[in-house]
């Protein structure tokens, strides 16, 4: 039977070591405060872990929020490099136990508890025992484990320990949520700069001004809804005098459908002078973006040439929203849709075009879909009677005027206020 000596002197150096340790936490905690990059950080935490918990092996494993799978990150001991990426399922296991549960769990027998699931290598190296404790952050989500395999010198973990390695461990967690969140600023700022650089870019490729040209009038508006848009409009001039009309829509939004747009542009500059017809033109292009962009990219595209001696538009359509004729004569409404699927689809189609001629006061308008799908607050459609019903309206008005009225009419309509979708008008007037 211990003496009351004993029994003191036992309290007393518990006492010593309790405070040994909580410096050692104290500590560690200031060392993990200290890094401000995310591999260091994991690194020092698996550092403390292995000082404070005197363990053969630790492993720190992070949780993907899409899978619920633990992902092994930071593993330590005779088998670390073996096991560094493996995945363990939610649940799975005692670190899936541990991770499903938010509580923290001690084993001194892994052969009796049925959580245990065996080594993940077939290695030397055994579990005997094991402390895991969830990583849970500020806002009480668990975001990983911390595990420490083989108490050394006892031979066993106490449960006193299990405070001391939660008490790291969720320090661990706030750090590592801190530095994510440091990361994603970041990554953000950086994506805003290559962003708004593009966007530069982007507006130079637009025509700062319609050109005049003998026998229409030319009104146009673009307005993405994202900072870099997949809609496209260009006016061209031919040495031969011939004009182009086109208007784009990209498949996809921000820099992707960008990069296609601008890869449309000038394939299409560069045809323009050296083919004879819309015809030629858009099926040279629709090879070119074939072979040269992913087979998910695409875009729907209506290109035209207006010929300012005899007054004729010939258009080819690829898959893109029938252009509105409104003719003022009549009272009537044409829609231009001649041509194709969309380019970029196949290479297995030869594109038709189809001709007209423009009278004083007819009225094209060429368009995206963004005009047209603008949604109210029933989830109505604007939709092609409204834009039609708004045209005949507008119809005496200059070109530019109707195309500005046009987008401020579908951004009233539009129940969240502004532009949800890139909407582009090209309107062209006969005078």
């Amino acid at each position: 039977m211990e003496t009351a000596l004993q029994v003191s002197s036992g309290l007393k150096k518990t006492v010593h070591d309790s405070r040994a340790e909580l410096s050692v936490v104290f500590d560690l905690i200031a060392r993990i405060n200290s890094k401000m990059d995310l591999r260091s950080l994991l690194s020092t935490i698996m550092d403390a872990a292995e000082v404070l918990m005197d363990a053969e092996a630790s492993s720190l494993m992070l949780l993907d929020r899409d899978t619920g799978e633990l992902i092994i990150t930071v593993p330590t001991g005779p088998s670390g490099s073996e096991i560094f990426g493996k995945k363990i399922p939610r649940g799975s296991g005692i670190a899936g136990w541990v991770a499903a549960n938010g509580k923290p769990l001690l084993v001194n027998d892994v052969t009796k508890d049925d959580r245990f699931h065996g080594d993940l290598t077939d290695g030397d190296f055994k579990t005997r025992n094991v402390l895991c404790v969830p990583m849970v952050n500020s806002g009480g989500e668990v975001i990983g484990i911390l595990e420490a395999i083989n108490k050394k010198r006892s031979g066993h973990f106490e449960e006193v320990e299990i405070t001391l390695f939660q008490m790291l461990a969720n320090q661990a967690a706030i750090s590592i949520e801190k530095e994510r969140l440091i990361q994603e600023v970041i990554e953000k700022k950086r994506l805003e700069e290559q962003i708004s650089l593009a966007r530069a870019i982007q507006v130079r490729f637009w025509p700062e001004h319609a050109p005049g040209v003998s026998g229409i009038e030319i009104g146009a508006l673009i307005e993405p809804a994202y900072e870099i848009g997949g809609d496209y409009y260009d006016i061209l001039k031919s040495t031969t005098g011939l004009t182009g009309l086109v208007v784009g829509d990209v498949n996809g939004k921000g820099v992707p459908a960008a990069l296609l747009m601008a890869s449309i542009r000038a394939s299409l500059r560069a045809l323009f002078d050296t083919c004879s017809s819309p015809v030629e033109i858009i099926n040279k292009l629709n090879r070119i973006i074939i072979n040269d962009t992913d087979v998910d990219q695409y875009a729907t595209l209506f290109f035209s040439t207006y010929n300012t001696s005899d007054r004729k538009l010939s258009y080819v359509n690829a898959g893109h929203i029938p252009p509105i004729l409104f003719r003022k004569d009549t009272g009537t409404i044409e829609r231009l849709k001649t041509g194709g699927p969309v380019i970029g689809f196949t290479d297995e189609i030869t594109y038709r075009s189809g001709e007209l001629h423009l009278q004083k006061g007819d009225v094209l308008v060429i368009f995206s879909d963004g005009i047209v799908e603008a949604v109210d607050e029933n989830e109505i459609e604007f939709g092609e009677d409204n834009l039609i019903e708004l045209i005949r309206q507008l119809a005496e008005k200059p070109s530019k005027e109707i195309a500005a009225l046009i987008s401020a009419a579908v951004a009233a309509y539009n129940h969240a206020g502004g532009h949800s979708d890139d909407e582009t008008i090209l309107v062209v007037k006969a005078v």
